[in-house]
């Protein structure tokens, strides 16, 4: 019979909104180091499981249906009224050579220039809702030091769980 594999992550959970190189918007998605491997995985018939806070904001409502339509199971996930999604813009930059960049990643609004640092850690209570309700996985994600990130992989790992760390 076969078993679903199942994932755990937290970490950067962000909308990711991508520019051309005349900084017109070309799209958004799902991203962040969390955000994109527990959507690949997801979209590949894995169990995913965000544990993560969000703003209570569009950008927070568009990562959720990202992460609905994949099936993620949202129990661990919070919306607050005090905190902001991230947003990155990723700025596609016109070619210059076969060797150089092709894009650059930003926190900064291209239209007012406000800088918004990401915000990747979990309050207590998130945390400890995931703590007590946690379910087997197969592989607990993080991609920052952080102490609800440690917190959470120590209790995974103790139950069996690969710990990827990025």
């Amino acid at each position: 019979m076969w078993q679903q594999n199942r994932i755990v992550g937290t970490g950067l959970f962000a909308l990711d909104v991508i520019l051309g190189a005349d900084s017109r918007r070309l799209g958004s998605a799902l991203g962040g180091s969390t955000g994109n491997v527990l959507s690949i995985l997801g979209s590949l018939g894995w169990a995913a499981t965000p544990v993560a806070n969000f703003g209570q904001d569009s950008a927070g409502e568009r990562i959720c249906n990202e992460l609905q339509a994949i099936g993620a199971d949202l129990r661990f996930v919070d919306f607050s009224s005090s905190q902001r999604t991230n947003v990155i813009y990723q700025h596609q930059l016109a070619p210059q050579s076969s060797s150089s960049p092709t894009h650059r990643f930003s926190f900064s609004c291209p239209c007012c220039g406000k800088k918004h640092y990401p915000v990747v850690e979990c309050d207590d209570r998130i945390v400890n809702k995931a703590l007590q309700g946690q379910s087997k996985t197969d592989v607990f994600y993080l991609d920052r030091p952080t102490k609800a990130g440690y917190e959470l992989a120590k209790s995974y790992y103790e139950s069996g769980a690969l710990v990827v760390f990025e």
